[in-house]
């Protein structure tokens, strides 16, 4: 049985390790945003021009996220993350408690289900302390986050 941890940024493996080991799985950290908006003139070329707020959602659900460009790490990152989840049974979501942490998990899920799929179970992970107590117990109440499986129904 092979599990990850999927962390916010690599700093928090430092502080959470000590207090946890790697008894949950192997660490990997996406460091803030790996992805941003394509850019619309790659997106919808014929209509570029006419760039407007209403594109972003016109037909095809909302306006596609892409790897971040001019960072190889970024690229790094995310490719390291994509081939560990590829043959987890468990993936723990634990990027920070909070809606930009919740958009860089979905992010990076998706982005991994679009691409080679998601057999594992996908697990949300809230580590709300920095306390020697918190990373354990953020772990230990793990969950098969709502949010996660809304925004991922096909998990």
């Amino acid at each position: 049985m092979r599990s990850i941890i999927i962390t916010e940024k690599p700093d928090q493996i430092k502080k959470w390790r000590p207090h946890i080991g790697n008894r949950f799985g192997e660490f990997y950290p996406a460091r803030g945003h790996l992805f941003e908006l394509m850019p619309p003139e790659k997106f919808r070329p014929d209509r570029w021009s006419e760039w407007s707020v209403g594109l972003m959602r016109e037909g095809e659900g909302f306006y596609p996220d892409v790897l971040k460009s001019g960072d190889p790490d970024i690229r790094r990152k995310y490719e390291a993350i994509r081939d560990a989840a590829r043959h987890a049974d468990k993936i723990y979501v634990a990027t920070d408690p909070d809606r930009e942490g919740e958009g860089i998990g979905w992010n990076i899920l998706n982005a991994i289900r679009d691409e080679v799929g998601i057999s594992g179970q996908v697990l949300r992970v809230l580590i709300e302390s920095e306390s020697k107590e918190g990373p354990d117990e953020g772990v230990r109440g793990r969950r098969a986050d709502r949010a996660v499986r809304s925004a991922l129904p096909e998990l």
